[in-house]
């Protein structure tokens, strides 16, 4: 199943529910608005082959796919001292003084088992607790994607941690992840 989320949602229903490999490159990624619209609006059009990693100045990493859809890397962090790749307890985490070539490793192996297994995916958007302002949508944003049908909204959980969230919509909403392409 290809889960597509704008903040870590998509990494913890992987890892503590569903229990599968990452099936697409937007995992512990946050992704603002205007991308998220674009990756949903023009799915069948985007080239993801065609990116670029990106640093701001306080060693943040995005990639920017096709020149106009920016996934914020944000849980993986440069560390001069740290010549491996170091993933502290909770997995979220990931820290090296070469943190742009494991993006990169990471983000081509999995846009290639998403190109190989060509499933739609599914937007799941669920606004949480969070420290990073470019995935909290507001209401008028949630309407505008609400209209889709590949599209899943909840609401009225903000109050609570990501990852308390995935397992409210795991365990509530399990038809969704029961879903075939086509059915």
């Amino acid at each position: 199943m290809n889960i597509i989320t704008h903040n870590c949602l998509a990494g913890y229903l992987y890892k503590n529910c569903i229990k599968s490999e990452f099936e697409n490159p937007f995992i512990w990624t946050v992704i603002d608005f205007n991308s998220m619209l674009k990756l949903i609006l023009n799915w069948d059009n985007i080239n993801f082959n065609n990116y670029e990693l990106i640093k701001d100045n306080n060693w943040n990493f995005s990639i920017i796919i096709d020149n106009n859809i920016k996934i914020q890397y944000v849980h993986y962090k440069f560390d001069k001292n740290i010549n491996f790749i170091d993933k502290n307890g909770t997995g979220t985490d990931i820290k090296s003084n070469k943190i742009w070539e494991y993006i990169i490793n990471v983000y081509e192996k999995r846009i290639k088992r998403m190109q190989i297994k060509k499933e739609k995916p599914i937007f799941l958007i669920c606004n949480s607790k969070t420290i990073f302002k470019d995935c909290f949508y507001t209401d008028e944003q949630l309407k505008i994607l609400e209209k889709y049908k590949n599209v899943y909204i909840f609401k009225n959980l903000e109050n609570n941690e990501t990852e308390d969230n995935a397992k409210i919509i795991y365990n509530n909403y399990k038809n969704i992840f029961n879903k075939k392409e086509g059915n």
